[in-house]
C-alpha cells in the first residue's frame, strides 16, 4: 500500500523511505562528515 506524503511546516516530506527505487539508509546509523570541496582557494586569482 502507498502512503501519502507527510509534510512539515517547513515544506520537507518526512515519510520517504526510498527515492528513485533505492532505500535510504537509516540516518541513526549514518556518520555524517564535512564537505571539504568548493569555497575559494589560495592562488587562484581570485
Amino acid at each position: 500500500m502507498i502512503k501519502p506524503p507527510v509534510f512539515v511546516a517547513e515544506g520537507y516530506q518526512t515519510n520517504l523511505t526510498s527515492l528513485n527505487g533505492t532505500t535510504l539508509p537509516d540516518l541513526s546509523k549514518v556518520e555524517a562528515r564535512p564537505l571539504n570541496w568548493g569555497g575559494a582557494s589560495q592562488g587562484t586569482g581570485r
